[in-house]
């Protein structure tokens, strides 16, 4: 009886598992197919006409991938995004890394308070934040620019990043800076001779996180970047003629090329994320 019980409990979660699975794949789908359709193709006829859009291409084209890049700034905001994605990562992992061992292995008596400060400034709505980003950014003269842009992004990830690596941080053994200490070794010395080289999990988890998060962003080229010249993939999606609207193949295209980074990026790290997610969390 318990028997029966437990595999129909496993069938029920098989089940829920197989559903999120197809709710999540839907869209991927949708987006795949449609992305390499022709427009009389996409629009459908006859016993089609309407759920044509989750059915194969009668021919694959690139046509609505090369509209894309034709009609908009689509190349040079393609730059701009991995320009931003790319300085953010490095600039988050260097002080992300370096706050985070500071708090967890050289504590005073205000670093549970900063620790604190750092879960609460995550639970802050970002959109709350963008007229005191904007009002700074333009006051130090960085609208339209790159170092405005990257500053920001890496002040608003800037709580999430410090906490996953004092979360890992916080588990080396004590022990191990206490020796090199001893040694007479410095802080930069045990930063990266030391700490770095233990740290590969994590440098890598926190690394794509804040890739995938930056490359997503649209508030903070909405708030800064503001000449088209300096827009992000993101801005250039949301700012498609109505026109194209009679060309719905083009919006798939676009959203290919904005999605396809991130989910190769996230597929190929999933191993990384899953360890570096679990980093500190277990002792041994």
């Amino acid at each position: 009886m318990k028997e029966k019980g437990r595999n129909s409990y496993y069938f029920v979660m098989l089940l829920f598992v197989i559903l999120v699975l197809f709710l999540n794949f839907i869209p991927i789908w949708q987006i795949v197919v449609n992305a390499f359709k022709l427009i009389d193709d996409y629009n459908g006829a006859g016993k089609f006409k309407g759920v044509n859009v989750f059915m194969l291409p009668r021919e694959w084209t690139l046509s609505s991938f090369v509209y894309f890049f034709q009609m908009s700034n689509a190349t040079r905001a393609f730059l701009n995004t991995i320009v931003l994605s790319v300085c953010c990562v490095i600039i988050l992992e260097v002080l992300g890394a370096i706050t985070a061992l500071i708090l967890a292995q050289y504590r005073v008596w205000f670093t549970d308070h900063v620790v604190k400060f750092l879960i609460a400034a995550q639970a802050i709505p970002v959109v709350m934040t963008m007229i005191t980003t904007f009002r700074i950014t333009r006051g130090l003269h960085w609208l339209d620019t790159y170092q405005g842009a990257i500053i920001a992004l890496s002040a608003q990830f800037l709580p999430f990043t410090i906490f996953l690596f004092y979360s890992y941080y916080l588990s080396l053994p004590r022990d191990l800076f206490d020796a090199a200490e001893i040694d007479g070794a410095s802080f930069p010395q045990v930063f990266f001779k030391v700490v770095l080289p233990m740290s590969i999990t994590i440098l890598a988890t926190v690394g794509i996180l804040i890739f995938i998060f930056t490359w997503g962003t649209y508030l903070i080229g909405l708030v800064i970047l503001r000449r088209q010249e300096m827009h992000i993939l993101s801005q250039v999606i949301q700012n498609m003629d109505v026109a194209l609207r009679l060309r719905r193949p083009v919006y798939f295209a676009a959203f290919a090329v904005f999605s396809v980074p991130m989910m190769a990026m996230a597929w190929w790290a999933q191993f990384y994320i899953s360890a570096g997610m679990l980093s500190g969390a277990l002792k041994e």
